[in-house]
């Protein structure tokens, strides 16, 4: 398995936009796949916020995971947020979701975020055991979390 940005393996675009439109906006009337592609289009980047990463093997695309900036709400003070991130369905409890959060808290700290925040219904505790913590409680069982991407001294 090779965890890459997507600006580096930009053939897996269709793919990523059609997993996160299926996983993540079946529920939204305005969704498409080709919204999807067009956002995640703004996400072709290696120096900078927003960037998106995909775990691949062999040319089957096995994961993907992005870190966006603010889309959340206008008044956040914190601006970097983990999103988007998906498994196969074929490769789930392989570590592969681990690895692409792992990689994109890594790639963000590089780019200099001191933490990234998150928003999940259903996978608190995959967060809470990788050092995530909630920070808030929104409409249950939704939560905001925070992970810090600092090195300890």
């Amino acid at each position: 398995m090779q965890i890459a940005l997507l600006c580096d393996v930009p053939r897996f675009l269709p793919a990523v936009a059609q997993a996160v439109h299926e996983t993540f906006w079946l529920t939204d009337p305005e969704a498409s796949v080709e919204r999807a592609e067009m956002r995640l289009s703004q996400r072709l980047n290696a120096n900078s916020l927003p960037f998106t990463l995909v775990a691949h093997d062999h040319g089957a695309l096995l994961g993907t995971g992005s870190v966006v900036v603010n889309e959340v709400s206008e008044d956040t003070v914190q601006s970097a947020w983990l999103s988007g991130v998906w498994v196969d369905e074929s490769h789930r409890g392989k570590g592969i979701g681990t690895a692409v959060v792992d990689a994109c808290c890594e790639h963000a700290r590089r780019l200099g975020e001191p933490s990234l925040l998150l928003m999940t219904a259903d996978e608190r505790e995959f967060y809470e055991r990788r050092g995530w913590t909630v920070i808030d409680a929104l409409a249950a069982p939704t939560v905001v979390m925070k992970r810090s991407l600092r090195t300890p001294s």
